[in-house]
């Protein structure tokens, strides 16, 4: 069954250019990863939004996330924390459509 996977970040105003420009370098990696269904990344439109990006990507598997995850999360977590980002994450499954 398909996963929804949501990762909401709080970027410094002053780091939101480096932090775009990093996700469109990461963006062909995370395409090839086996279980990718696709994903949007959000910035908010309130200049005083504290989460002011989220992240949503659909998997196949939570088991096909997780090893994508494996595979990047060393990396990621080290850019992130360069950029002083703070990560809140969620895992979900459809509950209702409309």
């Amino acid at each position: 069954m398909a996963v929804t996977l949501r990762y909401v970040f709080s970027i410094p105003t002053a780091k939101e250019g480096e932090f775009t420009k990093w996700l469109h370098e990461e963006k062909a990696s995370l395409n090839e990863q086996p279980g990718l269904i696709g994903g949007k990344v959000y910035k908010s439109i309130q200049a005083d939004s504290k989460f002011n990006f989220i992240n949503v990507a659909i998997w196949e598997s939570e088991e096909q996330y997780r090893q994508a995850y494996e595979k990047h999360v060393p990396r990621a977590k080290a850019r992130l924390v360069e950029l002083g980002a703070e990560i809140t994450r969620g895992s979900y499954q459809v509950a209702l459509e409309y």
